[in-house]
């Protein structure tokens, strides 16, 4: 129920927010990440830490990004410790605060992959898996000047592996915007 609801405000936002033009500006988002919530997972492995890196695009109603996070799991019991690299793609929607401060709801599609370490786990038989990640999030950013800002984040993640993971990261770092110019936009467009 909870990511339809995600879903619904999404595109309420997005029927309020004015369309603009498409790829004009590029945002790029350096951030320190950490795993905050605790499960199952959390009694065979200890998160450590972790970034994210992404690049975000006006497209008309929204905002269209593409980005990669990296985390470090150490083993807390007899299991070997893995290295998470999530990809994803996604869309969110800019609502202002105020001219310098926005939130930013949105969803994210992508592949999470464990590299275990070893030449076998003691799971699979394998040394990585890889799976469908689905995750809804929300970044509050303020501008500290004409190109740069500060942002922090929350986000679900659905890792679609068997047990289903059920992942809480909260990010924070520094975003740097920057007009695109006509080639660039010519290039992506």
């Amino acid at each position: 129920m909870r990511p339809v609801l995600l879903v619904l405000c999404l595109l309420a936002g997005a029927l309020q927010v004015q369309a603009q033009a498409p790829f004009s500006t590029l945002e790029f988002q350096v951030l320190t990440t950490s795993n905050v919530n605790r499960n199952l997972l959390h009694e065979y492995w200890r998160p450590g830490r972790g970034g994210t890196i992404t690049l975000a695009t006006p497209f008309y109603w929204g905002i269209t990004e593409t980005g990669a996070t990296i985390h470090r799991y150490n083993a807390a019991r007899d299991v070997p410790g893995f290295g998470a690299f999530w990809v994803f793609a996604g869309w969110s929607v800019d609502w202002r605060l105020k001219s310098t401060i926005a939130v930013r709801p949105g969803l994210r599609l992508g592949n999470y992959r464990m590299s275990f370490d070893g030449a076998e786990t003691t799971f699979a038989g394998v040394s990585t898996e890889s799976d469908l990640v689905l995750s809804g999030g929300v970044a509050i950013s303020a501008a500290i000047g004409p190109t740069w800002g500060v942002s922090a984040r929350a986000d679900y993640l659905r890792v679609h592996t068997t047990p289903l993971l059920r992942l809480w990261y909260v990010s924070g770092g520094l975003a740097v915007r920057i007009p695109a110019g006509r080639r660039l936009r010519a290039l992506l467009e």
